[in-house]
């Protein structure tokens, strides 16, 4: 997981999408690069009047050793 790219298909956002699809059954499409307005992957089909969006981040934790 370490090795993926944060962004694109292939990356982990494209992990979380995927995950999400198999969880929900919805379809969602990942955003193309630049201003998103918070949302990474939308929703392809509205439920019950609501379109889903999601919203993918990344924390890299560092051990520090002393």
């Amino acid at each position: 997981m370490r090795d993926l790219n944060a962004t694109k298909s292939d990356g982990f956002e494209g992990l979380v999408r995927d995950m999400f699809t198999e969880v929900t059954g919805m379809g969602f499409r990942l955003m193309k690069n630049g201003p998103q307005g918070g949302v990474d992957a939308i929703g392809d089909t509205p439920v019950n009047g609501w379109k889903w969006g999601l919203k993918v981040s990344t924390t890299r934790q560092r051990r520090h050793c002393h």
